[in-house]
């Protein structure tokens, strides 16, 4: 199930997306890792990471802390 067909988001302001695209640009762990704001709503957001194998852990499945830095700039955005 796609949530954003189950509820519905107000617009925000692309002046306002424009403000947190510069903010995640600041934040140089998610540049490093290549993380990208996809969806922006009034209190909902999508964040998207390439999987990479240098972002993978020994087990070859990708490092928690990438994992958790998404889930921290979702968060933060939405």
């Amino acid at each position: 199930m796609n949530t954003r067909e189950v509820f519905e988001h107000e617009e925000i302001s692309e002046e306002l997306k424009a403000k947190l695209r510069r903010r995640m640009a600041k934040n140089n762990f998610a540049v490093f890792i290549g993380a990208r704001l996809t969806v922006m709503y009034k209190g909902y957001a999508e964040c998207e990471l390439e999987l990479r194998e240098e972002l993978n852990n020994a087990y070859g499945r990708m490092q928690g802390g990438c994992i958790f830095t998404l889930a921290d700039i979702t968060a933060g955005t939405a």
